[in-house]
């Protein structure tokens, strides 16, 4: 041991060691005392010395979903290790290299990771992390039929079809109506069923590949309430009645006028010292005016003197408030006919294209929509005639100055000069909406798409082969096809096909012209040729293939568009070489738009489906069944295999399948399927669709069997349509 008071002089420091950890020796000189010519005396000491290599851990979250983060937190020793953080695919998530905060940026699985740095010594950790759609945080039930959905990640385009509720217990599916943002609650979805679930079952939530599990109310009613407590001054306003379970669920709305007393029913007694009550509605003329609603839900159940008790009951004030406080939303949409604002896929039109000086109507209709932001339900139709539209500047857009009568009647708008406007809604004369609109060009055809640009027709065949046209303007809005007109292009060198017509001439007689088709058969090529028919020479010389130019031309904006497609004429000599499907169309375009569908709409927009002899690639007759042979047995399936539809003439009524929502027809043995179809029971003044087929891929398949009685050939056949 060296005392304190020891004069260390001279102290030798080697050179340090290369390896860690190593014994680091000292070489010492001393002196026991402070006199100068006290001894000195030598002592050599030794301390081992250990650098540790550094440690690390890391943790985060396994799953994110596109445009969320998380943060890779890393705990490392020693504490003042450099850390930074790579990602293994930037194009699904990247990561801060200095604070680890991963963002998703597509679906897939990414490795990040952390490295720490302790002088020489590095150490690395990795922690993988999936990246999803969406994820599912929660679902809540709110109502009887309605749950809120906390939904993180990519919610774009969502529709009510991307969601999958499932009774875990029946294992029946609940269908979504409708999902639309919940107001002023970040990242929150409502969704809105067609049935209510009241069963106090456990329920599953799936959208995107994710899930999350809820469970519903017993439905026992524990507390009354109202709609609403405050209505707008001098507007009548529908206020209804509620029940709700313990949990506040919403289990019901009934009227305001109900009367009905007996049990599970709901019924009010309303006080009013202002106003009045018309019906389900409530009428406070001015700010600060109250009523007074009493709210009665029958249990059913009677005292010994007759007299009913253990009802749930509640008074609860109504309140007039300044208009001006109830948050309304102010739709405007330009079209021909009333728009389907409810659906889905709905986009409201605010471009007013300028018209022609030849133009009939030489304006446009305007369509206006009022609901209320809260409830997200359209005001009532009466209330409409309270609001007032005009233009604000009258030198880009006339508006036919008037009060509103509902959604559906249309207010007459023309567009003066291009430039960007606004449409001015009143009530009392005091503006509560500006809604932009543009004055845009005249429509100009700009494109001309046909469904198909070639086909295959066998010789004297009287099976008719389509091409459909659509003409679209610089907007991409269909315009009308006034007239079509077909061009031989190209012809086999001897053919005396088409009354022998030269190439340059036109051909539109031979065609079949109706509406935006041109159709032709094989008879314009000659004829089918049998045992006592030879075929003759100018006959093979109409085999071949042709080419045509069809043009579309729009009247309005006096343009003609061309487009080619080619004719392949083969050999037909009535033998059956096979069958094929024979769609009237492959690709449905299942959007409702800007404007409503009318009935002729939904019937261009139905899938026909034939079952066709075929000969050398051509359709030579459609199949009917003969005495020997079976009709038609057709099965509609969707790309994961699910079978929705299974109808034929000979199936038994048990057997077929139409899942319900397919709406589909056979008439003979051809297969109509409407992919979607105008509700039934809709609300009047109100357009409501069934859309029965979602977008995605189709497969039909035929079976049939001919000759049974004898050789018994079953023959099955399939084909491919896009929704």
């Amino acid at each position: 041991m060296i005392l304190p008071q020891t004069l260390f002089i001279n102290p030798v420091f080697p050179i340090l060691p290369w390896k860690i950890p190593c014994i680091f020796p000292v070489k010492v000189t001393y002196k026991k005392s402070t006199k100068k010519k006290a001894k000195t005396y030598t002592k050599n000491l030794t301390s081992k010395i250990t650098v540790k290599n550094p440690t690390i851990k890391v943790t985060s979250d396994s799953e994110i979903a596109i445009g969320t983060t998380t943060q890779v937190k890393a705990t490392v020793k020693p504490s003042t290790a450099k850390v930074t953080y790579t990602t293994s695919d930037e194009k699904i998530a990247t990561v801060d290299a200095t604070s680890g905060v991963v963002t998703g940026v597509a679906t897939g699985d990414v490795t990040i990771t952390a490295t720490a740095k302790n002088g020489k010594k590095t150490v690395k950790a990795e922690k993988k992390i999936s990246v999803k759609k969406a994820i599912l945080k929660s679902a809540t039930q709110t109502e009887y039929n309605k749950i809120d959905v906390v939904i993180l990640g990519d919610t774009k385009g969502m529709k009510a079809s991307d969601f999958k509720i499932t009774n875990n217990s029946t294992h029946a599916t609940v269908v979504v109506k409708a999902v639309q943002p919940k107001k002023n609650t970040a990242d929150t979805y409502t969704l809105e069923t067609y049935t209510g679930m009241t069963d106090a079952k456990e329920y599953t939530l799936e959208f995107a590949g994710a899930s999350t599990t809820f469970t519903v109310t017993d439905g026992t009613v524990a507390y009354v309430g109202l709609s609403t407590q405050e209505i707008a001054a001098g507007t009548a306003t529908e206020v209804k009645m509620t029940t709700l379970d313990k949990d506040n669920v919403v289990l019901s709305y009934t009227s305001l006028d109900n009367s009905d007393s007996s049990k599970g029913k709901t019924t009010a007694d309303v006080k009013l010292t202002k106003g009045y009550q018309d019906g389900t509605k409530l009428f406070l003329p001015a700010v600060g005016d109250t009523a007074e609603v009493k709210v009665t839900y029958h249990t059913g159940t009677f005292g010994t003197d007759g007299k009913e008790s253990g009802n749930i009951e509640k008074t609860f004030p109504v309140k007039a408030v300044d208009p001006s406080l109830i948050d309304l939303t102010y739709q405007v949409s330009i079209g021909k006919s009333a728009p389907a604002w409810t659906a889905e896929s709905f986009k409201a039109n605010t471009n007013v294209k300028l018209s022609y000086a030849n133009e009939t109507p030489n304006t446009r209709n305007a369509f206006f929509y009022i609901k209320n932001t809260d409830t997200n339900k359209e005001i009532d139709a009466t209330n409409y005639s309270d609001y007032s539209v005009e233009s604000a500047d009258k030198s880009k857009l006339l508006v036919t100055e008037t009060n509103l009568t509902n959604h559906s009647n249309p207010v007459l708008v023309k567009g003066v000069s291009e430039g960007s406007t606004y449409i001015i809604i009143k009530k009392a004369d005091k503006v509560v909406a500006s809604l932009p609109v543009s004055v845009v060009a005249k429509s100009v055809a700009t494109s001309l798409d046909l469904d198909k640009t070639s086909v295959t027709i066998a010789q004297g065949a009287s099976v008719a082969e389509a091409v459909k046209l659509t003409l679209k303007d610089q907007y991409s809005d269909k315009m009308d096809i006034d007239n079509i007109d077909v061009t031989l292009l190209g012809k086999p060198s001897k053919s005396t096909a088409l009354s022998n017509a030269k190439v340059g001439d036109k051909v539109t007689s031979e065609f079949a012209i109706s509406g935006e088709t041109a159709s032709v058969s094989g008879s314009a090529f000659g004829f089918a040729v049998s045992a006592t028919n030879v075929d003759t020479q100018a006959n093979i010389n109409n085999r071949g293939t042709y080419t045509f130019k069809v043009s579309a031309k729009n009247n309005l904006s006096n343009k003609t568009l061309d487009r080619t497609f080619v004719v392949n004429v083969v050999k037909n000599t009535n033998a059956v070489k096979a069958y094929s499907l024979k769609f009237n169309q492959t690709n449905v375009d299942t959007t409702v738009g800007v404007d409503a569908l009318s009935p002729s709409d939904l019937n261009n927009k139905k899938i026909v489906v034939d079952v066709a002899k075929m000969e050398n690639g051509g359709a030579i007759d459609l199949y009917a069944a003969g005495t020997d042979d079976s009709n038609v047995e057709y099965t509609v399936k969707n790309a994961k295999g699910d079978v929705l539809v299974k109808v034929g003439k000979d199936l038994a009524t048990t057997d077929v399948k139409t899942s319900g929502a397919v709406d589909v027809n056979i008439i003979n043995n051809q297969l109509e399927i409407a992919p979607i179809t105008a509700a039934t029971g809709a609300v009047s003044g109100k357009s409501y669709y069934n859309k029965n087929l979602d977008a995605g891929t189709y497969t039909v398949t035929a079976k049939f069997t001919l000759n049974k009685s004898t050789e018994k050939k079953e023959v099955v056949t399939c084909r491919f349509f896009h929704c």
